[in-house]
């Protein structure tokens, strides 16, 4: 059986510089309505707005929250 040659083919990344921010969606999710979830639910939203706020590129468009408990 003869061997297949493979050909592969790099895309090279092209950086351009830009003005424009970044636009960021953020996610979080707790799985329970415990006492520690509820505390790290808050810390996750608390994070992402701190987190836009030392890197200016990114702009915070939204925060989407999953409470994931019965």
């Amino acid at each position: 059986k003869e061997a297949k040659i493979m050909q592969i083919t790099e895309i090279k990344a092209v950086k351009q510089k830009s003005d424009a921010p970044i636009c960021l969606a953020a996610y979080c999710r707790v799985s329970s309505n415990s006492e520690d979830q509820l505390h790290s639910f808050a810390a996750q939203i608390q994070y992402y707005g701190k987190y836009t706020r030392k890197h200016p590129e990114y702009t915070l468009v939204d925060i989407y929250a999953d409470v994931n408990y019965c």
